[in-house]
């Protein structure tokens, strides 16, 4: 899990899960934004999903 500003993407916290899995220290993840683990091609549907939910007031959870 993981949680991220929805304006800069930045991430802004986490788990120890997420750590393992991308094998990332967590000092690298909030350096990077969501963007940065993503697929380039995943990247233009994830920025619709986002402009949706700022759209609606309402926030994205993704795993």
């Amino acid at each position: 899990m993981w949680v991220y500003d929805l304006e800069t993407l930045s991430f802004l916290m986490v788990n120890e899960e997420t750590i393992v899995e991308f094998e990332y220290t967590q000092e690298k993840f909030l350096s990077m934004t969501i963007k940065n683990i993503r697929l380039p091609n995943e990247i233009p549907k994830l920025l619709e999903i986002l402009n949706e939910s700022r759209k609606r007031n309402q926030v994205y959870f993704s795993d």
